[in-house]
């Protein structure tokens, strides 16, 4: 999403020559993504608002231009770009296409935007979807520059191909022409290759009481605008009975005498304070920084808390991939310019969540909101179930990617669950096993290596799931658990169940808080099965299975396969030409 919001687009800007009614000659530069269809222009097209509409129209048609602008002037760009149907008014000038010197007819159209490249486009109707339709309703002509199968009578073709009708670039495949025709523009000083990018510089300011003041003066000698010295920062707000936005174009602060009117921190002179504020997205663009300097009162960033950063995740909704996280990397990229922090990327990866959602009036799943009647109070399911159940009915709900409905009856499983674990472990309290079984170090094992390997993947609900299948298998055992599996489940469980963990951690005589304790490590030697199913294929057909010893040679697989009935038979009075085995999966046998 902030690749297509950026917009970065590589090609060239060309220099093209408008010729107004009166002959006067204006640089009409444009910026195309497709050199290799220069030859293919057949008109032009300015943005309502382009500057030299005005030095270009004729007087003949200046009547419909100012009434067409008229026209447009209210509509927002957004709008503009999705109309589709074309318009626009010829102004009576036209332009020198330098490849080939030919005069072309300049117009003017609203689905040219001024915010997008030079606000002004050579239009190559034969290659381009919007110049086609403009063409087609308006009569221009349509030139093929690029060769297409299917032809361009029934649309515009968009793709490669080889150049035609394109002078000495004739024959050369797109690529190749853009290459050589961005060099030849270079060399005839009417064009250079560029990079142009959708986004635009922002207006920073705010007329709002609301939001940080930006630390700076203005003096009324002659030091124009002057920082704020840093002793005096921050810039405090003052308090105020009013801080609606004033209607007038100034904020609120602008009214405040007494707070703007200062001292010029360079000369001493009559000053006034900036009234303007940053916007209300300013503070919240670097506050993950401050997080791990806190307490820092002279830097930003200590240099401890530099081995925090950058953010190894961030959680959050998709909704804020064009904002919040775009000025996020605005500010980043700023600090790390000005050498304050020591990368340029504030987030090394991102995670987008899903939502719950909940039945509500109309009988449907959706986003809980009052309204909609379908709020879930978090109050009341503490007090029925406790936090803990549910913070891990929340993770065991469904993919966190993805949205989940609410049901009540999920988060009652999940609090049956803790209270049978609960159980579990109080039950055997100081009467640890000291010889744990074979069945009970392959169940501890297997979790840590489940739940360590699904929190990295964030694969919170299999987690869950994880913990439940332990508690059912460790409560059919016989034996008592050992002391390191109690341990190992609780230290898992904490970060999911917090209260949980902590309170039976103390309970079974644990000091320090289970929070200080080391992450535990799994042994790959109970976590790998004793047997596995190997496939037996004879002749390139699945013939049966086989139950073998995990890693076993391939003698003893042979043998294995042999010694089955349901795979003798197709063995039987045959030579085995050849074999092979891929260990723990399949036996391929070929024989005749």
């Amino acid at each position: 999403m902030q690749t297509n919001w950026i917009g970065r687009s590589e090609g060239a800007e060309v220099n093209f020559t408008a010729i107004a009614a009166n002959g006067a000659e204006h640089p009409l530069n444009i910026f195309t993504t497709r050199p290799d269809t220069l030859f293919g222009a057949t008109y032009m097209v300015m943005a309502p608002e382009h500057p030299l509409v005005s030095e270009l129209t004729s007087n003949q048609q200046a009547a419909e231009v100012e009434a067409y602008i008229e026209k447009v002037k209210g509509e927002r760009d957004v709008d503009r770009a999705a109309k589709t149907e074309k318009t626009g008014v010829f102004t009576g000038a036209y332009a020198i296409n330098p490849v080939n010197n030919e005069k072309i007819p300049i117009w003017i159209a609203d689905y040219v935007l001024m915010a997008y490249g030079t606000g002004a486009i050579m239009a190559v109707p034969a290659h381009d979807e919007r110049d086609y339709e403009f063409a087609k309703k308006f009569g221009l002509e349509i030139r093929e520059v690029i060769s297409s199968k299917e032809g361009i009578e029934k649309e515009a073709y968009i793709g490669e191909g080889t150049m035609v009708n394109s002078g000495r670039f004739t024959g050369m495949p797109s690529g190749q022409g853009r290459k050589a025709i961005v060099i030849w523009l270079e060399e005839k000083g009417v064009g250079r290759a560029t990079v142009n990018y959708k986004l635009r510089d922002w207006v920073f300011s705010r007329q709002r009481y609301w939001g940080e003041p930006i630390p700076v003066v203005h003096c009324s000698i002659n030091c124009g605008l002057v920082p704020v010295p840093e002793e005096d920062l921050p810039v405090r707000l003052p308090e105020v009975e009013r801080y609606q936005p004033t209607g007038t174009g100034e904020s609120p602060l602008a009214a405040i005498q007494d707070w703007v009117k200062t001292r010029c921190p360079n000369c001493g002179g009559p000053a006034e304070r900036e009234t303007d504020t940053m916007p209300q997205w300013a503070g919240s663009s670097w506050y993950f920084l401050r997080y791990a300097s806190p307490h820092a009162a002279d830097a930003l960033i200590t240099a401890e808390g530099k081995k925090w950063l950058p953010v190894d995740l961030y959680v959050g909704g998709v909704e804020h991939a064009i904002l919040h996280l775009l000025y996020a990397r605005f500010f980043t990229m700023f600090l790390h310019d000005a050498g304050v922090v020591d990368f340029d990327e504030p987030f090394q990866s991102l995670f987008n969540q899903g939502m719950i959602t909940h039945v509500g009036k109309s009988g449907k799943a959706e986003k809980m909101s009052k309204s909609k009647g379908n709020v879930v109070n978090p109050d009341h399911l503490v007090r029925d179930f406790g936090c803990d159940s549910l913070r891990m009915y929340e993770l065991f709900v469904g993919p966190p990617e993805l949205d989940a409905e609410w049901r009540d009856t999920g988060i009652e499983g999940v609090y049956r669950f803790l209270k049978r674990a609960w159980h579990w472990v109080l039950m055997h309290n100081g009467a640890w096993t000291a010889a744990p079984s074979k069945e009970m170090l392959t169940q501890r094992h297997l979790l840590i290596k489940n739940v360590t390997e699904r929190l990295e993947a964030f694969r919170m609900n299999t987690i869950v799931s994880s913990f439940m299948e332990f508690i059912n298998e460790v409560t059919s055992m016989s034996q008592p658990p050992d002391k390191e599996t109690v341990e190992a489940f609780l230290i898992a469980i904490a970060p999911f169940a917090p209260h949980f963990a902590e309170e039976l951690w103390q309970r079974t005589g644990h000091q320090p808080s289970i929070f200080f304790q080391k992450w535990p490590k799994w042994d790959e030697r109970y976590t790998t099965a004793d047997t596995v199913t190997v496939a037996v294929q004879i002749n390139g057909k699945l013939r049966g299975t086989i139950l073998v010893k995990a890693e076993a040679p391939e003698e003893s697989v042979l043998e294995a396969a042999k010694n089955d009935p349901a795979i003798t038979r197709y063995l039987d009075g045959k030579q085995i030409r050849k074999k092979v085995y891929v260990k723990n999966r399949i036996l391929n046998l070929v024989v005749g």
